[in-house]
């Protein structure tokens, strides 16, 4: 699954609608990154920017997170999948990060 894929349902879970943002090419946000991020450590900024060396190159990257290991060697099986989990952290409409029952 795409980084993007990944981070739209979940923060959709949390009542955020990024379907309307667009992508920068890795070309462009890799040194882009590197100037917000050099000028912020250059001015000494007490709050991160809001992108960093860091950040591109986590989003950028590919990953896959295989648990075959775990299944054979601990007989490991998921108690819930992807989409159940997602359905999981729905926070209910109306309510706040800070909120409780």
């Amino acid at each position: 699954m795409p980084v993007r894929d990944l981070f739209t349902a979940f923060l959709a879970t949390q009542g955020g609608d990024v379907s309307a943002c667009r992508s920068l090419p890795r070309a462009v946000a890799v040194p882009l990154a590197a100037l917000v991020d050099g000028g912020a450590r250059l001015f000494r900024r007490n709050t991160p920017p809001p992108l960093t060396n860091w950040l591109v190159a986590f989003l950028s990257g590919d990953r896959v997170y295989d648990i075959n290991a775990a299944r054979t060697a601990l007989g490991y099986q998921p108690r819930i999948g992807f989409d159940s989990g997602l359905r999981d952290m729905e926070r209910p409409a109306g309510r706040s990060h800070g909120d409780t029952a």
